[in-house]
């Protein structure tokens, strides 16, 4: 049985712990050797890469093999897990790597889990269920970005629990699916080259919202008719994505429902820039910045027209 007993780790990190943390990725990336695999790996399992540097992710990148082992293990039950440890070491591992990793995300679907992730809440007990799933979930959609075929089964047993709570049901079924097709329940798909791919047609849009505040955080939605949608969907599809500037929100966006439970938001910033959401991860920081003068005014042109401030 895996139980983790802690209080939140909510807080800012110390400075002397996130300087530890960083001079013990410095010292193993130029050494080739870790003083203290236990506590970096207790460190990226806290906290991922936030506190590193560009600098220090490429130290672990030269020295991938010494760091491999320390990262499988920061993976593991009951650390929090990491969208971007996994997509750093998803970019560099081995046959034999990838095996370690998988094994390690398949013991989040299959432990009797007592408590949270590090980091996580403590009580009430509901509220515990609901980030145990969480996790089992997010080790899904991990599983399902390395193409793990053996996680279908675990999957499986898990979605069959009287217990899941629906909004994580949607997401487990969608990491399921994206087994064996990458497109499964997905609107748009970068291209290595910054270009987009659309997955859905116009039609496939059920309601057309246009909302104060973003796609989780919602306020006065107001529906407006989809077939707006028709004089704008080709320059979606011609959008490039590029490097996120910083630029915060307009405060409103505009929210795409589509058939198949994905939903989309359009959310213009600085002038020629659309910032895109979706609902098809459980990562809240994932989003892509779409480069395109003509969806922008679009975007910024509804939006003034239909909630005018």
């Amino acid at each position: 049985m895996l139980s983790c007993v802690q209080t939140c780790t909510a807080n800012p990190v110390p400075d002397e712990v996130a300087q530890d943390f960083k001079n013990l990725v410095s010292e193993t990336a130029r050494t080739g050797k870790c003083s203290d695999p236990s506590r970096l790996a207790e460190y990226f399992g806290r906290y991922g890469t936030d506190l590193l540097s560009q600098a220090e992710i490429a130290g672990i990148e030269r020295q991938f093999d010494i760091f491999a082992p320390i990262l499988v293990e920061s993976q593991r039950p009951p650390r929090r897990l990491s969208y971007d440890v996994q997509a750093l070491y998803r970019k560099h591992a081995s046959r034999v790597q990838r095996e370690s990793m998988l094994h390690s995300l398949r013991e989040w679907l299959t432990a009797p889990l007592l408590a949270a992730p590090w980091g996580g809440i403590v009580a009430p007990s509901s509220m515990v269920r609901g980030e145990v799933q969480r996790a089992r979930v997010i080790a899904a959609e991990m599983l399902s970005a390395w193409r793990d075929d053996s996680a279908g089964s675990l999957m499986a047993t898990i979605a069959a629990s009287d217990t899941l709570l629906p909004e994580y049901a949607w997401h487990l079924d969608r990491a399921r699916l994206c087994l064996t097709d990458s497109t499964a329940k997905t609107f748009i798909m970068p291209r290595g080259d910054g270009s987009i791919q659309l997955l859905k047609k116009v039609g496939d849009v059920e309601k057309l919202l246009v909302q104060q505040g973003n796609l989780a955080h919602g306020k006065s939605p107001k529906s407006i008719k989809p077939s707006v949608l028709e004089e704008i969907w080709s320059e979606i599809g011609s959008s490039v994505v590029v490097e996120n500037t910083g630029w915060l929100g307009s405060g409103q966006c505009i929210v795409l429902e589509f058939d198949d439970g994905v939903r989309a938001c359009l959310d213009p910033t600085e002038p020629g820039h659309v910032v895109y959401t979706d609902n098809t991860s459980l990562d809240w920081r994932r989003r892509l910045t779409l480069d395109n003068k003509a969806l922008w005014s679009w975007v910024s042109n509804t939006l003034a027209r239909e909630l005018p401030r």
